[in-house]
């Protein structure tokens, strides 16, 4: 099965990782090691690239998804060795197409091939005309010691595995965007009339970057300063050259990046505003001041904020859907009430799934609700012995005029009248109502609250909903086995399978830092029983590809990575470094 979303992270200098790590991400990823090994690290960098992208935040403490459970301490705390001559490097690797978002183009069109081809105003979409199998954001954060504070240094994006572009905080504050005119989406053949316009525009991307006369002109028409700097650029370049050295963009200072062939457009900030085309300051008009060329080069930068834009936001919405679940969940008090706002953070401590129970409709038009579907595994795939129901409560006070009213109706009940009893449903139903979760003890067949149950079942319980709730596109899980017996974590993995692989549901990412040897063995027996054609009636296929085992452990540089292959039969691969799970063995012997 080929999978969309996430494929990998890639972490440098974050905490206990010093030199880069990849670590692979599938629709299943388990993390493995000892304690303190570093597995929390990657849970922790996709938060803080998530506060990066989202909030612009490179000094994070706690985070908007972490709650009361993470405080990350700022870059201080978080850059590896707390080195602050070090950079903070993350890159996000995707799987599948551009966000597609089109971007509109100006209204006036003075190309008659674009007059026929985008009549309707907006930019072809990049996804039709060029093959983009995959994309990443990188993103480094830094110290700056000037402004004694944690910087955005760069976002960079590429396509199909090569740099696209990169966007640069300079010395004075202000962002510059370089696209590479060399990268092969440049040097796309055409094959019909709307590729040739997509083309034509590319080529001229190509020319406006890989031309320093139409940069160094338009960048100089900006303001008198611009012109008094290209002109002691100019001054310096010749003196370099006499000493040899003819490379005028590697000194030209802020304004230009040493690469050859690449120039900047000025643009608003770093990483870019989410739902909006770049808005760059440089590129106004051709060498000529034609105000045709100005309009066409605002259909190159709405072309080139499709990827620069469209990677990032495609990678942020997938992060908006993150959930994160700590180790230890709390269980809701008996009057427990779900907050006015939704917030990511109660995930972090639990109390988000019961929220979710609590704001679930009670009927779904497609199909069971969230209550009965986590009821349904709660009590038929595990095996524990309660159910779930949501209902809705009113509060009526003893000592109101209504419940008088009530109780002197049901002293007289057969002499009263239809419309006094109509009154008085209306206005209880008129009343707040509070949503409640009920658990039922199906063994005894008694209702009981949450702080009734068993440890094992209010820790699982958040697990299950995690593993359902509709909204969430990546769950993180610290020991989702917590307090469960043995039989219920293999069928936990079940749960977990049938999620993410099931016909029909849309790309999920499940994180699970877990120590269970149980989870992994029912993994492996349904990718064995795959291979054999046994596997349980409607239960989807499960290969390797769908699976990442990884098991996490200190080195000499840092935590690293090591991936633990599985064959289609279901079996291990390569041996556990450092015998991990050989516990069971020497038990035996």
């Amino acid at each position: 099965m080929n999978h969309s979303g996430l494929t990998s992270i890639t972490i440098e200098n974050f905490k206990g990782i010093g030199a880069p790590v990849t670590v692979p991400l599938r629709p299943i990823t388990l993390l493995f090691g000892a304690n303190s090994a570093g597995k929390s690290t990657i849970i922790q960098a996709l938060q803080y690239a998530w506060e990066v992208l989202e909030n612009r935040n490179p000094d994070v403490d706690r985070t908007r998804l972490g709650g009361e459970v993470i405080d990350l301490g700022g870059f201080r705390n978080l850059v590896h060795q707390h080195d602050l001559d070090r950079e903070i490097k993350i890159t996000l690797e995707y799987q599948g197409k551009l966000m597609n978002e089109p971007y509109l183009l100006p209204e006036i069109f003075y190309s008659e091939i674009k007059q026929e081809l985008c009549a309707w105003g907006d930019v072809p979409d990049i996804n039709e005309w060029v093959d983009i199998d995959r994309f990443s954001v990188q993103i480094i954060t830094a110290w700056d010691a000037l402004q004694s504070r944690a910087v955005i240094r760069s976002y960079a994006v590429g396509l199909n595995g090569t740099l696209f572009a990169q966007s640069q905080t300079l010395s004075d504050g202000t962002s510059a965007l370089s696209v590479k005119p060399e990268h092969p989406v440049f040097n796309q053949e055409a094959d019909d009339a709307r590729d040739e316009y997509a083309i034509a525009v590319m080529d001229s991307t190509a020319e406006m970057f890989s031309n320093p006369m139409n940069f160094l002109l338009a960048y100089a028409r900006q303001s008198d300063e611009n012109k008094c700097r290209l002109i002691e650029a100019l001054k310096d370049t010749e003196e370099n050259r006499q000493k040899g050295n003819d490379n005028m963009a590697g000194d030209f200072g802020d304004g230009v990046p040493s690469e050859a062939q690449t120039y900047p457009i000025q643009v608003g900030s770093t990483i870019p505003e989410w739902g909006r085309m770049l808005t760059p300051s440089l590129i106004t008009e051709d060498t000529d001041g034609n105000p045709g060329q100005t309009h066409f080069n605002e259909e190159v930068i709405s072309l080139i904020s499709q990827v620069v834009v469209g990677a990032g936001e495609t990678i942020v919405k997938d992060l908006r859907g993150l959930r994160y679940l700590g180790p230890l969940r709390k269980v809701p008090n008996r009057l427990h009430a779900v907050p006015l706002h939704s917030e990511s953070a109660r995930w972090a401590n639990g109390l988000g799934a019961w929220d979710a129970l609590l704001r679930s409709t009670p009927v779904e038009e497609d199909g069971p609700s969230l209550v009965e579907r986590c009821s349904d595994y709660l009590h038929d795939t595990l095996g524990l012995q309660y159910t779930l129901r949501r209902e809705d409560r009113i509060h009526l006070p003893a000592n109101s005029e209504l419940f008088a009213r009530l109780q002197l109706m049901a002293t007289r009940f057969e002499e009263t009248e239809g419309d006094e009893l109509r009154r008085l449903v209306s206005e209880i139903e008129a009343l707040n109502r509070t949503p409640v979760v009920q658990l039922h003890d199906e063994k005894n067949d008694v209702d009981v609250d949450s702080m009734d149950i068993g440890v094992g079942v209010s820790q699982t319980l958040p697990v299950v909903v995690g593993a359902v709730e509709p909204n969430c596109t990546i769950f993180a899980v610290e020991q989702p086995e917590l307090h469960i017996h043995p039989a219920v974590q293999v069928n936990l993995a079940d749960i977990f399978l049938r999620e993410v692989l099931e016909e029909g549901k849309k790309p999920r990412l499940f994180l699970l830092e877990t120590h269970s040897e149980h989870l992994v063995l029912r993994i492996m027996r349904r990718m064995r029983e795959t291979a054999e054609g046994a596997l349980p009636e409607a239960f989807p296929q499960v290969k390797p590809e769908d699976v990442a085992i990884l098991y996490v452990e200190p080195s000499d540089t840092g935590t690293q990575i090591i991936e633990i292959p599985v064959t289609e039969d279901g079996e291990f691969d390569r041996p556990w470094p450092r015998g991990f799970f050989p516990e069971r063995a020497r038990e035996l012997m």
